[in-house]
């Protein structure tokens, strides 16, 4: 380990000072940190194995490998000049902590060998309870019952995020919790390593766990690359449609796999079909409150503020030639959806009927957006309206009967 702590301590150097200026070298060079960072991982992980025992944990290598790599990524990426260079800096680092961790943990094992030992055969016992639980279990059926579980909840969690009234009160923030932290990485990991006697379950949980945060963050990323924000409902969105299909080749990938070998992990089945169940069952029961308290029908609010004058008897506000009038148009989204609207301004009279401003908006729900105007009065009488379209069609108009004494000219 300690070859390794110095190679990382070389990379450091190379890449800060910049002392070989080759893309090929810098390639080379991650792909060397790559490999240290997972190997650290993996020692941490497993302290007590010797060096050899420690490189047979390839796929758990590889895993952490990518894990530590793309984290390296999104560090450079939010806090330093993007570059091959810093990557292997950070991931670096990442090592040098690793296997500080690691001896930390190794002279631990080595004070404690007999606790050590206790541990190990308590450890074996366990196992050997689940794998005898595991027996009753037919061939995997926990396993498939809990991924018919999990692709009821994906359907559950989409309709909760696009489809009134299920979508009113978003209980999609609770049912995406699985789908964010664990259940990508773990129908990752059980569809490459198939086979129970591959992996440890500590091992596949904790790559599960990591595998699934990254790729959360990447498609975060990728999101704010092309919408210039981060959207989480579009990444909870993403992240669904991900996990149906990588159960879907799960379910595939085991049918070659006799049942006796294929890794199944009770509890973790078992949690994970009683999440399903509260999930939907909230999501089901949020459609009906929303529906009995009439939560489903919303409004939208839509007030013309800064006129500070008074109408006459005959319903006109009197306005001097020349005048400016500032008005800002609010609109607030209260419809428990989405919405797109188009907001126009408009004059009438006897001659004239024309559109002075037309302005498209999309608001969430709960959200405003204000639009300021200005009008320059001229003499006559006109009705200006402002008019705030929904789907296409006048939702709500507020009228502004103007009397100005002495040709009416609107500029913005």
């Amino acid at each position: 380990m300690s070859i390794l702590f110095i190679i990382a301590l070389i990379s450091i150097i190379i890449s800060y000072l910049s002392i070989i200026d080759n893309q090929y070298f810098n390639i080379g060079l991650f792909a060397i940190g790559f490999f240290i960072a997972g190997i650290s991982a993996t020692s941490v992980l497993h302290p007590s194995l010797s060096f050899r025992e420690l490189t047979r944990k390839f796929v758990l290598i590889l895993a952490f490998g990518l894990v530590f790599s793309l984290l390296s990524s999104i560090i450079v990426t939010y806090f330093m000049d993007i570059s091959l260079n810093n990557i292997n800096i950070v991931l670096s680092i990442f090592s040098i902590i690793l296997m500080i961790i690691f001896l930390f943990r190794d002279k631990g094992n080595k004070k404690n060998s007999e606790v050590t030992t206790e541990s190990k055969i308590n450890e074996n016992i366990a196992e050997t309870v689940d794998d005898i639980e595991n027996l009753t279990d037919d061939g995997g059926s926990y396993s498939k019952i809990s991924s018919l579980a999990i692709l009821i909840l994906a359907v559950f969690t989409l309709m909760s995020m696009t489809i009134p009234p299920f979508n009113v009160l978003h209980v999609w923030y609770f049912a995406i919790i699985p789908f964010i932290a664990f259940v990508p990485g773990y129908y990752i990991i059980n569809t490459l390593v198939t086979r129970k006697d591959d992996l440890l379950v500590v091992e596949r949980m904790s790559v599960a766990v990591f595998s699934s945060l990254i790729i959360m963050s990447i498609i975060g990323l990728i999101i704010v690359q092309i919408n210039g924000k981060l959207n989480m409902r579009y990444v909870s969105i993403i992240l669904v449609i991900l996990s149906v299909i990588l159960i879907l080749v799960y379910l595939i990938k085991i049918r070659k796999v006799p049942n006796n070998e294929r890794f199944y992990h009770r509890k973790t089945n078992i949690l994970l079909v009683i999440f399903a169940i509260i999930a939907i069952l909230a999501i089901v029961g949020s459609g009906i409150y929303a529906t009995t308290e009439n939560l489903g029908q919303g409004n939208t609010t839509f007030v013309v503020n800064g006129i500070n004058k008074t109408a006459d008897s005959n319903g006109y506000v009197n306005f001097t030639d020349g005048e400016n009038v500032s008005v800002q148009l609010n609109v607030t989204n209260q419809e428990h959806k989405n919405m797109n609207y188009t907001v126009r301004v408009e004059v009438h009279n006897d001659t004239t009927n024309k559109t002075l401003t037309e302005q498209p908006v999309s608001l969430k729900n709960g959200q405003s957006w204000v639009l300021p105007y200005n009008l320059t009065m001229s003499p006559g009488q006109k009705d200006i309206q402002f008019v705030l379209y929904k789907n296409n069609k006048p939702y709500i108009i507020r009228h502004l009967y103007c009397n100005v004494t002495s040709d009416y000219n609107e500029s913005e």
